[in-house]
């Protein structure tokens, strides 16, 4: 399996590190990262779940971030789906639903499992905390 290096790119990584120290809870995006991410992955929301929750002070390199995170999930579980991507306490959350019928061993779920704290703990700034 990839590691999230591998995945968002040394680049990026570096863009979010950068984004997390400048990012400000006054900073409005000229783009809203809700609407932007859920036109594109609607589909992939479970029905009666929240879906995207991140509000308008998110680094954009973080979406870009959730974005490249998402179609790797798509190329990895092509049957997950999503529960709520969202901020919270000035850090990124996901909560994916990734084996509902159970079709995956244990070990490559937590593999996953991984990716995704890691992808939140790279996704934090205190910047963001109110």
């Amino acid at each position: 399996m990839k590691t999230l290096k591998e995945i968002l790119g040394e680049e990026l990584i570096q863009r979010i590190q950068q984004e997390n120290a400048e990012a400000s809870k006054d900073h409005k995006s000229h783009f809203h990262p809700d609407l932007r991410l859920f036109l594109k992955w609607a589909y992939r929301v479970k029905e009666d779940w929240y879906g995207f929750s991140l509000g308008e002070t998110v680094p954009s390199s973080w979406v870009i971030a959730i974005e490249l995170f998402l179609r790797f999930m798509k190329q990895e579980v092509p049957d997950f789906k999503i529960l709520q991507i969202k901020l919270k306490f000035g850090g990124l959350r996901m909560y994916l639903e990734i084996d509902s019928d159970n079709n995956y061993p244990l070990e490559y779920k937590q593999e996953i499992r991984s990716l995704i704290d890691e992808l939140q703990s790279l996704c934090f700034t205190k910047n963001l905390i109110y």
